[in-house]
């Protein structure tokens, strides 16, 4: 159903910058002519890279935001790359625009069949509602997981060419969809995604946008308006030739610049019987006509005939896309009155079929005309029949009712309904949705019971967010009821954040409780605190209860706190405790537990022997399960235990972990990964990519303290070993050491061992093996040690001893290779002055291996 004209221009007038910096973005996400693309997107053979990035297209209404995009979005789908377009709407449900773009994008297809994908789709439920019907799992995690759920969606559907996502209308985005553009921008710094958004400015991005822009380095493009030439050009577009001057200065003068608005006077001109199609004046140019656009809207609903005006009203209140058969009983009219009136509204130009049987205003600025103005009553009443229809036709649009019962001052009523569109947006893991929701209830409740009920719903959805300090504040005024599930669910978020002082306050409020999960956090505390003893006491009270209760996870979280209390002096003991933990998790379906205790039994194995193969297990099925930061937290570890092993694999790990933190926006942890990227770069021989991921790392944490001791311990350490400079050696592992010794971690970083060595043979290290003693749990440390101890025993005229010493040691670095010759030939001055070992058989062993990396001072000390 069309009306009889409607101007609109048939090509883009002006943005040439614009447009020329969007398509060289485009362009970027293919791959270089004749390089094949690697499967995951990045760098192909030619090392040509290929990356995307978020574009924010911003200005005033009407400006032409939508006209830019859909020029850039068509000559990219011209190009082979895969397009997908989706948009926010006013006071929409979590996730809108990304149900809307991968819905399109599936409408004709079956979900990927994809490996990576596959443990994702009861995830993807929560934007795709078919996606998770496969075994009928559904997995209500949002914020990260769902986006990285996403993201891999979007890299199955894209083809060789890369992917464009369109995100039209931000300004009313949600905030679990931000989130989730947050990653995915990320995300871009290293696939071929663009994401290519639209937002009014009104003066400025709202808010939330402004967040997003910064935390992401996004790009913002301003359009401005059109200059008179500019929408010269428009009005001949629109009408196919030149237009009567009267045209020209009637449209310049009242649409400001605004392409929208030339498009929407010219049409408002042709529905006055004013202008011909062909731009003939047929008619006077009033004065009547209007002077902005809401004025032009209300205009040409007061053209309309009452019923159709009737229909207008009631279909604007409910969105800017509406279900018509709503409108007979919201506004009284019969069925054909009804349709009617939808056909004049569309021949009007307010109104347009969308798809199938539904409607949608022209312009989101159309729809917003129509509501404000409306007047206060007309709106109360009109919402107030709508809430009533959507409440029985559709009981499950919550959100939408609890607006319309706001918008009819029935603020109990849309409380109610806003905590049952909170929970449900909680259960599709829409947190920062489900958060507002509940925030809105808790305002607009004026029962004391309800707010109340709406502020327990809220308390669980910033704990599951992990948002510490509003949990903590709202806890507080919940506490004063005495009751006891708030007060445990606060020692949780207090836990979670490290406050064990908090912990503490509420644990003492809680000691007559036979809850094993109390005893699990009193015995994180007890740890925290540095008294493994009694922490192994609690932790294995709480495992009894767990058992006895059959609260399976509890149990499992009872034997993690035992290993940890044991393993920095019982291997054996921590080992026992998290083989326990991961059987009874898998017994008893507790993946997470699962892997958590996988996770201990391969930090475990690492420090005995330098073993990762559990730790990748671990990474496995945490990627799987969707726990993104523990397998990014793994991806570290392996990498570090993989340095001497095998730099280049152990960077592959670090650049992995390092892109899923930055996606996470978790600084410490990406800072960690570059810190370790480093150490390979170094080992590699790329000095340069090793210091930028050093200036990188300091970026992003400067002032942390273990941060900047691996920077020094293992970078900067490296580069003197390779080097040959025993006294900038000793002074970076000094720095080290003091880093070490103000860190709160009682991580044994095999650092302490080869700064106890150097120490040592300065000739002043008694102290210094003292020190790094305890941290001889990790196998490295110990071998490490056996070393300076065989330097020692030597000095001492205990060749024997040394050379036993020195032998031990040696058997344990035999793995290791480069860094054994590399310790072999630090210790070759000191044998060689007491007269013990064969330092001269050490340097012939180490110079080939030197030589053959060129690296020349090792080789000339050999």
């Amino acid at each position: 159903m069309a009306g009889p004209w409607q101007a609109s221009a048939n090509r883009l007038v002006g943005r040439t910058d614009e447009l020329a910096h969007l398509r060289e973005l485009v362009d970027g996400l293919r791959p270089a002519a004749g390089s094949a693309a690697h499967p995951s997107g990045r760098d192909g053979p030619d090392g040509q890279g290929r990356r995307g990035g978020l574009v924010l297209v911003g200005g005033e209404p009407g400006v032409g935001k939508s006209r830019l995009v859909r020029e850039v979005a068509a000559g990219a789908e011209a190009a082979g790359v895969t397009v997908l377009v989706g948009r926010a709407v006013p006071a929409g449900e979590p996730y809108r625009p990304l149900v809307e773009a991968l819905g399109g994008a599936l409408r004709d297809r079956p979900l990927p069949d994809d490996d990576a994908l596959r443990p994702y789709l009861p995830v993807l439920a929560a934007v795709l509602p078919d996606a998770g019907m496969a075994d009928g799992r559904r997995d209500p995690r949002g914020g990260a997981v769902l986006a990285e759920a996403v993201l891999r969606l979007l890299s199955a559907l894209s083809g060789r060419a890369g992917t464009l996502l369109v995100l039209e209308d931000l300004h009313w985005v949600d905030p679990d969809t931000l989130t989730v553009l947050a990653y995915l921008a990320h995300a871009a710094d290293s696939t071929p995604l663009l994401v290519l958004a639209t937002a009014r400015e009104e003066p400025s991005l709202p808010g939330p946008l402004l967040e997003l822009v910064a935390t992401t380095q996004a790009t913002v493009l301003t359009l401005p308006r059109l200059d008179p030439a500019e929408v010269r050009a428009v009005v001949e577009s629109c009408l196919g030739g030149r237009p009567a001057e009267e045209v020209l200065a009637f449209v310049r003068d009242h649409a400001d610049g605004l392409p929208l608005l030339v498009e929407e006077l010219l049409t408002g001109l042709g529905s006055a019987g004013a202008l011909s199609p062909a731009g003939r004046l047929t008619g006077p140019l009033t004065a009547a006509l209007p002077r902005t656009f809401a004025a032009t809207v209300r205009s040409r609903v007061e053209a309309l005939d009452p019923a159709a005006r009737a229909v207008v009203r009631a279909a604007a209140l409910l969105g800017r896309r509406f279900d018509w058969s709503l409108l007979p009983e919201v506004t009284g009219l019969p069925v054909a009155d009804v349709l009617g009136g939808l056909r004049s509204a569309v021949r009007s130009g307010l109104v347009e079929v969308d798809e199938g049987e539904e409607f949608r205003f022209r312009h989101t600025l159309t729809r917003d005309a129509v509501v404000d103005d409306l007047l206060p009553p007309e709106r109360r009443v009109l919402a107030r029949a709508a809430a009533e229809i959507v409440e029985r036709r559709h009981p499950d649009a919550y959100a939408l009712a609890a607006g319309l019962r706001a918008d009819a001052g029935e603020d109990e009523r849309a409380a109610r309904l806003s905590v049952a569109a909170g929970r449900q947006a909680a259960r599709r893991g829409a947190l920062d949705t489900a958060d507002l929701l509940l925030t809105r209830a808790a305002e607009l409740a004026t029962a004391t019971e309800l707010r109340a009920e709406a502020e327990r719903e809220l308390l669980g959805v910033l704990a599951d967010k992990g948002d510490a300090e509003r949990a903590l504040a709202l806890g507080g005024r919940l506490l004063a009821e005495g009751d006891d599930a708030v007060r445990l669910l606060l020692a949780q978020v207090a836990a979670a954040a490290d406050r064990w002082d908090d912990v503490d306050a509420h644990l003492s409020r809680l000691a007559d409780s036979a809850d094993p999960l109390v005893g699990v956090l009193a015995a994180r505390l007890a740890h925290a605190r540095g008294e493994p003893a009694r922490a192994r006491r609690l932790a294995e009270e709480a495992l009894a209860a767990g058992r006895r209760d059959g609260r399976w996870g509890v149990a499992c979280q009872a034997l993690e706190v035992i290993g940890r209390a044991a393993r920095l002096d019982d291997a054996a003991a921590a080992r026992k405790a998290f083989t326990e933990a991961e059987s009874l998790a898998a017994e008893h379906d507790e993946p997470l537990a699962q892997v958590s205790a996988l996770h201990e039994l391969g930090t475990v194995d690492m420090l005995v022997d330098g073993s990762t193969d559990r730790l990748e297990r671990a990474r496995a099925i945490a990627a799987d399960a969707g726990a993104l930061r523990l397998a990014a937290t793994l991806d570290v570890q392996v990498c570090a235990g993989m340095l001497h092993r095998d730099p280049a694999r152990a960077l592959t790990y670090g650049q992995r972990s390092a892109d899923v933190a930055h996606r996470l926006r978790a600084d410490r942890l990406t800072a960690t990964a570059l810190v370790f990227q480093a150490v390979a770069h170094v080992q590699l021989g790329a000095a340069d990519e090793a210091e930028r991921c050093v200036r990188q790392a300091l970026r992003l944490a400067p002032d942390d303290l273990d941060v900047n001791a691996a920077i020094w311990g293992n970078v900067k350490a490296h580069e003197a070993l390779v080097a040959d400079d025993l006294d900038r050696l000793r002074e970076t592992l000094d720095r080290c050491a003091d880093y070490l010794r103000r860190s709160p971690s009682t991580t044994p970083a095999p650092t302490r061992g080869l700064w106890a060595l150097v120490r040592t043979l300065a000739g002043d290290g008694a102290e210094a093996r003292a020190e790094a003693r305890p941290s001889s749990v990790n196998w490295e440390n110990a071998a490490l040690l056996g070393y300076a101890d065989a330097v020692d025993a030597g000095r001492r005229g205990r060749r024997r001893d040394a050379e036993e010493l020195f032998a031990a040691a040696d058997a344990e670095l035999a793995r290791l290779g480069w860094w054994r010759h590399r310790i072999r030939l630090l210790v070759a001055d000191a044998a060689l002055d007491a007269g013990w070992g064969d330092p001269v058989g050490w340097a012939r062993e180490a110079l080939p291996v030197f030589a053959g990396r060129s690296e020349s001072r090792l080789a000339a000390r050999c």
